[in-house]
């Protein structure tokens, strides 16, 4: 499958959303998917090798310029490119403004304006690249980047995904008055959206109330590792899908899984402790929800 997955730089930083993204592309590039990671505003940083391609849409200083300057809004297009250099941009991220979401709420409204905003030179250039290279599936991997969606879905005409991983967190951030108008742009952004991706069960009832999504739209897939280099594993590591369960748990689904061996472990939210358990095929099923707080669990250290 031909997908894209569009991931929003973060100026230089350590960023786990990055890092993830990057991950999780090459994870699906190795298993025959022709799968490409869109870098915007910035260049990635990440732990491991940069799979992404080797062009940044929606460059930080482009977009900065366009947003504080109309002349920028029509500047010819191979002048934008020399401002998109990923060498330029890493070093100009070293003394803008960063992510901080206090400073850029006229721009974050804009984006979220997407074609009606400031930065419509950048979203022809973003659709146009993506229509050579025709994906199957767009994942945008935050609500921030949801201005962009209406364009797509009627210029590309495929199915449009997006992450929820931290959205709240910078939206507090911003200004009383521009976090009321981007939470407004991006429900009626949603629209357009097919479905939406989340790590925890959690945070997708916790996103569906804070943006008023449906909450049937909002899919969670558990986060994976890469554990090359760290070794085969042994009989006491884990991985997400092999957590002990607590014995307070309610809601099991039918298949077996197998568990690892654990010391205790304990409920992430109301802390309820439960023995370990050897590794085996379980002679029970796998419990999804703690009766006290709806809430799965964590293995604690020995």
């Amino acid at each position: 499958m031909r997908i894209a997955y569009v991931t929003a730089g973060a100026a230089g930083m350590y960023c786990g959303s990055c890092m993830r993204d990057n991950t999780l592309v090459a994870a699906l590039a190795a298993r025959g998917h022709d799968a490409q990671l869109l870098p915007i505003y910035t260049p990635l940083r990440t732990d491991e090798d940069d799979v992404s391609v080797p062009r940044v849409f929606f460059g930080g200083i482009n977009v900065y310029l366009q947003q504080k300057y109309s002349l920028f809004r029509h500047t010819p297009w191979f002048l934008d490119r020399l401002l998109d250099a990923r060498g330029l941009l890493r070093w100009a991220s070293r003394f803008g403004v960063r992510t901080q979401a206090e400073r850029l709420g006229d721009l974050t409204v804009s984006m979220l304006r997407g074609e009606h905003g400031n930065q419509r030179k950048e979203v022809d250039k973003l659709i146009g690249w993506l229509a050579q290279s025709k994906p199957e599936i767009i994942n945008i991997t935050n609500v921030m980047l949801s201005g962009i969606v209406s364009e797509l879905k009627r210029r590309l005409g495929v199915p449009v995904l997006c992450s929820l991983q931290g959205d709240d967190i910078y939206l507090d951030y911003l200004p009383d008055e521009h976090r009321g108008a981007a939470i407004d742009l991006i429900r009626h952004n949603s629209a357009g959206i097919d479905g939406y991706i989340t790590t925890s069960r959690y945070y997708a009832d916790f996103m569906a109330e804070y943006l008023g999504l449906p909450p049937e739209r909002i899919h969670v897939v558990w986060p994976g590792l890469n554990l090359k280099g760290h070794g085969a594993p042994s009989s006491n590591s884990y991985a997400i899908a092999d957590m002990a369960p607590c014995s307070n748990m309610s809601n099991p689904p039918t298949t077996r899984v197998r568990y690892t061996s654990y010391s205790r472990s304990t409920c992430c939210r109301c802390r309820r402790s439960t023995a370990s358990q050897k590794a085996s095929i379980s002679s029970r099923p796998w419990p999804t929800e703690c009766r006290s707080c709806s809430r799965g669990t964590v293995p604690s250290p020995s």
